[in-house]
C-alpha cells in the first residue's frame, strides 16, 4: 500500500507561512487567516495564497514527472489559462492548466520529483567536497641593513654624529647625541631614524636582536630597495678625534623578500546517483578579493559518477588574477605567482565550499510544491468557496479546504494595528479604515461609531480628507458626552472599491477601565459591528528592570551590583518634554557606587530623542550626559539622581531608555530593594508618588549567634568570661577580602558594643571552623591590635579576611574576655556584628549604621551582690499579709493594700517594693519622682510616667504606676531588675498559688528550686512573734480601687 502526500493549504503573508487545513476537519487547527470574497473580484497571486504540498516523512512516495492530480472549486471558476509553478530560482516543477471554470489539472514537469527521497541523499552529498579554510598571515617584507659600531673614543657632551641615509635616491640626514654614557649607540641611532619625520614616513628602523650591530631597515610600502647608502660625519670638539673604522657602514640592498602564500584546502570527494548539472560553487577570497567559482561533473571524462580532487581542480574556473588551483592527494592546493603588493591579514585569505546552487537542487528534487490559488467570485453565494483535491494516480491525500468566505456587509472597518493610549499620552492617536465590500457602498450616508464608557473621541476635519464631515456627539441624556463619532462619507465611485481613512485621537478619563478598546457601529451596514482598536495602559511609561538582582547587604566590588532599568514608553510622547525624570532608592537603603559610572542608552525611539543625567542633580555626579561619573572621593554618596526628557518636536516613534545603575547596600538593610521613578509623565502609586520597581533581593552576608545561656556580667569588672560567638556566611564569597580603594589585600569586620564606652573587649580568638574562608587568626602582628589576639586597641574584636571563599563558611570566636565599667546599665546587652565594608567609601544621608549588618543579645548584667542580708519575700495576690523569709526564718507581715496583676504585672505599693529589695527609698511630692537606692545602684521614677532612670539611664516600665487606695503601686519585676533580679530566677511566678517570690540576687540553684516548686514557706521555720508594719503613706490622695481578677502569671 502506498504512502500518501499530505497537501497543506497555507497564506503566505510577509514571508511567513501559515498553514490551513481541510475543511471538514473540525478538531483540528482552524484556518488562521482566509481571504474575504468581494464580487468579480480576482484572487491575485501576491495575495500569497497558495496550497502546499508536502510529504510528512522521507519515506513517503514522491510525486514522479509526468503525474497529475486535479483541483475543483465548488462553486466561482479559476482566472488562469495555464500557469507554471516555479521555485525560488525560476525553475519549473509543475505546469497548472485550467480544464473548466471550476477545475484545474497540475501536472509535474519532466526530470522533476516532489518529495523527501532523492533530497536526504543529494543533501548527503554536501557533507563533501570543500571545509571552510582560513589561512594564516602573509608576512610580506622589502628592505635594506647597515652595521654600526658603538662610538666612544673622546667623546664628551656636545659631540654627535651626522648620518645621511640615501635609499632609493630619497637622503634623509639626522643628527645623533652622545647619550649620557658617553656614546653614540645603536639605540640612538635608531630612535633619531624613527624620530625623523621624513623617515617615518616611508621606512622603520629597528636593531636587530641577533647581532646587535645591525640596523634593519623596513620599506612600509614593500617596493624593492635598489639603491642605499650611509655616510657619516662626526662633530667634536676635540682636533685629534678620529672617525676611522667606527660609526656606520652600509651593506648592498637585499633583494625584495616575499612569503608567498600557498594554501591547501582538504576535499573529500563528492559522489551522488544524481550530481546537479549546474555544478558545484566555491566561495574564494584571496588578496581581499572575493569570487565565486563553479566546478560540474557535466564534463567528467572517467564518467565513475564522483567529482573528486583532481576532477574538482581541474574545473575550477575563474580564480583571481595570478592564482591556480592544482590536487594534491586529497587536497586542492590554492597557490599565487603575482607579486604581493600590501601586507596582508588572515581574513583576506578564505575559502569555503557550498552545496550547488538551489536552483539547480531544486531542479532534480524539490520537498514541496507551492500551487498558487487563482480563481475569482463570479457570484456571491452564504456559503465559503472551498477546492478539493482529487489525486487521480498520484500519492497525494484526498481533501477539501476552504479558500473564502463570503462577506455580505456594504462596508467593513479595519485597523492596521492595535494602538496604545493612556491617561498621560499627549497624542493617543488611532487610524481605522472604512472600506467598501461591493461598488457603491459608500453613497454619502452618515455612520456612527461608539467607545466604551470612560473614553471619549477628539478629532479634527483636517485630519480626515477622505470624508465629508467628520465630528464628535453626545446622547441626548448628557451621559456619553463626546464617546460618539459622526462621520459623513463621501459618494464613492462606480467602477472602484473606495476605501476611506479616519484619523482619531481616544482620551481616557479616570474611570476608564484598563484593557482593550473597541468601537461599536451605532449606524451603518458595516462589519464586524465592532472593532478592537487600541489598548488603553495605566501608564504612559513603564519602569522594569532587565533582571532582579541578588544581592549581599554591605557589599562594596567594583561592578558587583548595576541594575539595568527599563524606561519604555507606552504611547508617544509620554515622557514630557523638558521636565525631569527623578530617581531615588526607597528610604535610602541603598547608594550609587563609589567611582562607579551612570550610563543612560536609547534602545528605541528617534535619533533626536534623549534621556539625559543631570550632572547637577548629586553632588557627587561628573561627566557627560550620556555616562556620569560617579566621584570617588570616598564620602557621602547619594542614593538619587534626575534626568531630563528631551523629545524630539515631530517624535511618531515611542521611545525607550536602558539606564545602568551601579550601587551598594545600606549593610542593616535586607529584603526588596526598590527604586523609585517620577516625574516627567511617569505615575503610580507608590507612597512617594511615581512608580516603584524592585532591583534586587537582599540578605544579609552573615548569621550571628551567642552560645546560650548568655552570661551573666557584673558593672565595673574586668576581664569577665563572655560567651562563644558563631558567624556563619549565607553564601559563598559573602565576605570579601579586600575594599576598594581603601585596602587591597584584606576586608576588616568588627564585633562591637551596641553602645560604645559601656565594654571593651580584652581578648578574643577568631578562627574558621567550617569553609575555606581565610582570616588573619592572630592580628596582634598589626600595628593596632593588643598582643596575642583577635582584639584591637579600641576594645573591639575585629574579623580580618585575607582571602574570599567558595564556599559558605564558619568563623567561631572563642575565648572572649571584656570589661565593663560603671554606667553600663543593667539586663541584656546587645552587641553589633558590623560585617558590611560600605561604610569606608560611603556615607548616608540619613542616620543608619551602614556597617551593621545584625544586632544580637550577648550579656546580661547585673549589680554586684550585698552579703550582709539575704531576704525572701513572698507576696500572694489579693491577699494583704505577705512573708519573709531571713535564713530559714520566715516571718509574717501584713500591708495596708494587697498586691494586685496589671498589664501581666505584679503592682506592689512603693514601701513594699523597697523592703522586698532591701532597698532604701524617698519620694518626692514636688517632683512626684519615688528613689531607691541599693549599693552603687540609683532608680528613680516619676510616678506618672513609664520611663524609670537606672544610674541616670532610662528604662521603659511595662507600664505606669497605679494609684490605689491612696498608695502608689509600682510594677515589682522592673524595679528588681534594676537591682540585678532576673525574672524567671529570682523573681518566680507561681500561677498556681498565685505568689510572687522574690529572691536574693545571690540565690542558690536549691532557693530557686524551691521556689519554683512553691516550698520556700514550707522549709522555713515560723517566728515566734509577728510584727505588723504601720502603712506608709504617700502624699497622694485617694483614688477609688478598680478590682483587677486575672489569673495571667505576672511578669
Amino acid at each position: 500500500m502506498k504512502r500518501k502526500l499530505a497537501l497543506v493549504m497555507a497564506f503566505m503573508m510577509a514571508a511567513t507561512l501559515v498553514p490551513a487545513v481541510p475543511a471538514d476537519a473540525a478538531t483540528e487547527n482552524s484556518v488562521n487567516k482566509q481571504l474575504t470574497l468581494e464580487r468579480n473580484a480576482d484572487v491575485k497571486e501576491e495575495n500569497g495564497q497558495y496550497l502546499r504540498v508536502e510529504p510528512k516523512n522521507a519515506d513517503v512516495d514522491d510525486l514522479k514527472a509526468g503525474q497529475v492530480f486535479e483541483l475543483h472549486l465548488n462553486y466561482g471558476e479559476w482566472n488562469f489559462g495555464s500557469v507554471d509553478i516555479k521555485n525560488g530560482s525560476a525553475t519549473t516543477l509543475a505546469t497548472m492548466t485550467k480544464k473548466t471554470d471550476t477545475v484545474a489539472e497540475v501536472k509535474i514537469a519532466d526530470n522533476v520529483t516532489i518529495g523527501k527521497g532523492l533530497a536526504s541523499t543529494a543533501k548527503a552529498a554536501a557533507t563533501g567536497g570543500v571545509t571552510e579554510t582560513k589561512v594564516d598571515k602573509i608576512k610580506v617584507s622589502s628592505g635594506a641593513k647597515f652595521t654600526w659600531t658603538d662610538v666612544a673614543a673622546k667623546l664628551s657632551a656636545g659631540d654627535s654624529v651626522d648620518l645621511k641615509i640615501t635609499v632609493n635616491g630619497t637622503e634623509t640626514t639626522i643628527n645623533v647625541p652622545v647619550d649620557e654614557t658617553k656614546k653614540i649607540v645603536i639605540g640612538g641611532v635608531v630612535d633619531a631614524l624613527n624620530a625623523n619625520a621624513n623617515f617615518r614616513e616611508k621606512f622603520f628602523a629597528a636593531a636587530n636582536g641577533t647581532t646587535a650591530t645591525q640596523v634593519d631597515l623596513t620599506n612600509k610600502d614593500n617596493t624593492p630597495v635598489n639603491t642605499f647608502t650611509v655616510e657619516q660625519t662626526f662633530k667634536t670638539t676635540d682636533p685629534a678625534f678620529s672617525s676611522t673604522g667606527v660609526g656606520a657602514s652600509a651593506a648592498a640592498p637585499t633583494a625584495t623578500e616575499y612569503t608567498r602564500p600557498e594554501i591547501s584546502v582538504p576535499y573529500t570527494e563528492i559522489s551522488t546517483a544524481t550530481l546537479p548539472t549546474a555544478g558545484y560553487t566555491l566561495t574564494v577570497k584571496l588578496e581581499g578579493t572575493e569570487k565565486t567559482i563553479t566546478v560540474k561533473s557535466d564534463a567528467d571524462a572517467d564518467g565513475n559518477g564522483k567529482i573528486d580532487a583532481t576532477e574538482f581542480a581541474n574545473k575550477i574556473t575563474g580564480l583571481p588574477t595570478d592564482w591556480a588551483a592544482t590536487p594534491s592527494g586529497n587536497n586542492i592546493k590554492f597557490t599565487y605567482g603575482g607579486a604581493v603588493k600590501t601586507e596582508t591579514k588572515p581574513e583576506d585569505y578564505l575559502i569555503k565550499g557550498a552545496f550547488g546552487a538551489a536552483d539547480a537542487v531544486a531542479k532534480a528534487q524539490a520537498e514541496e510544491l507551492r500551487i498558487p490559488m487563482l480563481y475569482k467570485a463570479s457570484e456571491l453565494k452564504e456559503e465559503p468557496m472551498k477546492v478539493t483535491i482529487v489525486p487521480r494516480d498520484t500519492t497525494m491525500t484526498e481533501g477539501t479546504y476552504t479558500l473564502s468566505t463570503v462577506n455580505a456587509d456594504e462596508l467593513k472597518i479595519s485597523t492596521d494595528k492595535k494602538y496604545k493610549i493612556s491617561r498621560s499620552g499627549s497624542s493617543n492617536e488611532v487610524k481605522f479604515a472604512i472600506s467598501e465590500v461591493n461598488n457603491k457602498a459608500m453613497n454619502g450616508q452618515e455612520v456612527q461609531f461608539k467607545l466604551p464608557a470612560g473614553f471619549a473621541w477628539d478629532v479634527d476635519k483636517k485630519d480626515n480628507p477622505d470624508v465629508e464631515k467628520i465630528e464628535v456627539l453626545s446622547e441626548k441624556d448628557g451621559k456619553t458626552y463626546n464617546r460618539i463619532l459622526s462621520v459623513t462619507l463621501k459618494k464613492g465611485s462606480e467602477t472602484n472599491l473606495d476605501k476611506a481613512y479616519i484619523n482619531a485621537k481616544i482620551i481616557p478619563d479616570r474611570d476608564a477601565r484598563l484593557g482593550d478598546v473597541d468601537i461599536t457601529v451605532l449606524r451603518g451596514d458595516i462589519a464586524p459591528s465592532s472593532l478592537v482598536i487600541a489598548e488603553y495602559v495605566k501608564d504612559g511609561v513603564t519602569v522594569k528592570v532587565d533582571k532582579v538582582l541578588d544581592v549581599i547587604a554591605g557589599k562594596d566590588v567594583e561592578r558587583k551590583y548595576e541594575a539595568k532599568v527599563i524606561v519604555d514608553e507606552n504611547v508617544a510622547n509620554a515622557l514630557l518634554d523638558g521636565r525631569y525624570v527623578e530617581f531615588s532608592f526607597v528610604d535610602d537603603a541603598a547608594f550609587l557606587q563609589d567611582g562607579g559610572m551612570l550610563k543612560v542608552k536609547q534602545v528605541d525611539g528617534s535619533a533626536k530623542d534623549a534621556l539625559e543625567i543631570d550632572p547637577n542633580s548629586n553632588d557627587d555626579l561628573s561627566g557627560k550626559a550620556d555616562a556620569a561619573t560617579i566621584k570617588g572621593d570616598g564620602k557621602d554618596v547619594g542614593s538619587f539622581w534626575d534626568m531630563k526628557v528631551a523629545q524630539d518636536a515631530d517624535k511618531t516613534k515611542k521611545a525607550k531608555y536602558e539606564i545602568t545603575v551601579p550601587f551598594v547596600v545600606n549593610s542593616d538593610f535586607t529584603g526588596d530593594l526598590m527604586l523609585n521613578v517620577k516625574g516627567a509623565g511617569i505615575t503610580g502609586d507608590a507612597k512617594n508618588g511615581g512608580v516603584d520597581v524592585k532591583v534586587a533581593n537582599v540578605k544579609a552576608p552573615v548569621t550571628i549567634e551567642a552560645a546560650k545561656p548568655l552570661p551573666q556580667v557584673k558593672i565595673g569588672l574586668q576581664n569577665q568570661v563572655g560567651s562563644d560567638i558563631t558567624i556563619k556566611e549565607t553564601e559563598a564569597g559573602a565576605l570579601q577580602d579586600y575594599v576598594p580603594n581603601v585596602s587591597k589585600d584584606y576586608a576588616t569586620y568588627a564585633l562591637v558594643p551596641e553602645k560604645l564606652g559601656y565594654v571593651t573587649f580584652d581578648s578574643a580568638k577568631v578562627e574558621v571552623t567550617d569553609g575555606n574562608l581565610s582570616v588573619d587568626k592572630d592580628a596582634s602582628g598589626r600595628a593596632d591590635a593588643k598582643s596575642g589576639s583577635s582584639v584591637y586597641k579600641d576594645g573591639q574584636i575585629k574579623v580580618v579576611v585575607d582571602r574570599v571563599s567558595t564556599k559558605p563558611s564558619t568563623i567561631k570566636v572563642s575565648d572572649v574576655k571584656a570589661t565593663l565599667d560603671r554606667t553600663v546599665p543593667y539586663g541584656k546587652l546587645q552587641m553589633k556584628g558590623q560585617f558590611g565594608v560600605v561604610a569606608a567609601r560611603h556615607s548616608s544621608k540619613k542616620d543608619v549604621e551602614t556597617n551593621t549588618t545584625v544586632k544580637f543579645d550577648y550579656f546580661t548584667t547585673v549589680t554586684p551582690v550585698d552579703e550582709t542580708k539575704r531576704i525572701t519575700t513572698v507576696f500572694t495576690i489579693g491577699e494583704k499579709n505577705y512573708t519573709e523569709v531571713n535564713g530559714k526564718i520566715k516571718e509574717q507581715k501584713t500591708a495596708e493594700v494587697a498586691p494586685f496583676i496589671q498589664n501581666d504585672r505584679t503592682m506592689l505599693p512603693v514601701r513594699y517594693v523597697a523592703n522586698a529589695l532591701d532597698a532604701a527609698v524617698s519620694y518626692d511630692p514636688n517632683t512626684r519622682v519615688a528613689t531607691f537606692t541599693k549599693n552603687q545602684i540609683v532608680a528613680a521614677i516619676n510616678i506618672d510616667k513609664d520611663i524609670m532612670y537606672v544610674n541616670g539611664s532610662p528604662v521603659k516600665l511595662d507600664g505606669k504606676p497605679a494609684n490605689v487606695e491612696g498608695r502608689i503601686f509600682l510594677p515589682v519585676a522592673n524595679i528588681a531588675q534594676a537591682f540585678g533580679l532576673e525574672h524567671g530566677k529570682t523573681i518566680i511566678w507561681n500561677a498556681e498559688a498565685k505568689t510572687v517570690t522574690i529572691l536574693p540576687q545571690n540565690a542558690t540553684e536549691a532557693e530557686i528550686k524551691e521556689a519554683k516548686e512553691g516550698k520556700t514557706l514550707e522549709n522555713a521555720v515560723t517566728k515566734e512573734e509577728t510584727k505588723t508594719e504601720a502603712p506608709a503613706k504617700t502624699e497622694t490622695k485617694t483614688e477609688t480601687k478598680t478590682e483587677t481578677k486575672t489569673e495571667t502569671p505576672a511578669k
